[in-house]
């Protein structure tokens, strides 16, 4: 990947091809961070028979995942920003990636215990 920090007009080309491609690298990813946040909800809701046929909790968890997903693209934007100020690196992905993942699992379980009423 070329860099960013120089003003000729084919470094900047070469910058947005860059951008792109920590950006498909992102939508491979995202299918990992969705498998991970379903198995962790389908844990959660297991024991839950009564809940899966209420249309409200199902468009409310719908809800849930869509905005997870805005969440995600956070990690994209950020390490296209550290890219542009010349940080890169395997290790930003992983990061990024991990805390993310982190962060999101314990929502989940929240918000699947707070729409069933913390049963």
């Amino acid at each position: 990947m070329g860099s960013c920090n120089q003003k000729e007009k084919l470094d900047r080309s070469q910058c947005w091809i860059d951008f792109k491609e920590i950006f498909k690298k992102w939508e491979k990813l995202r299918l990992v961070y969705n498998l991970i946040l379903l198995i962790v909800f389908v844990i959660v809701v297991a024991g839950k028979n009564k809940v899966l046929w209420d249309v409200g909790l199902i468009t409310g968890w719908i809800f849930d995942a869509i905005g997870a997903n805005i969440c995600f693209f956070a990690a994209p934007i950020t390490e296209s920003y550290a890219y542009w100020l010349g940080v890169r690196g395997r290790w930003i992905t992983a990061t990024l990636f991990v805390c993310g993942v982190l962060i999101s699992i314990p929502l989940v379980i929240l918000f699947v215990l707070a729409s069933t009423g913390l049963q």
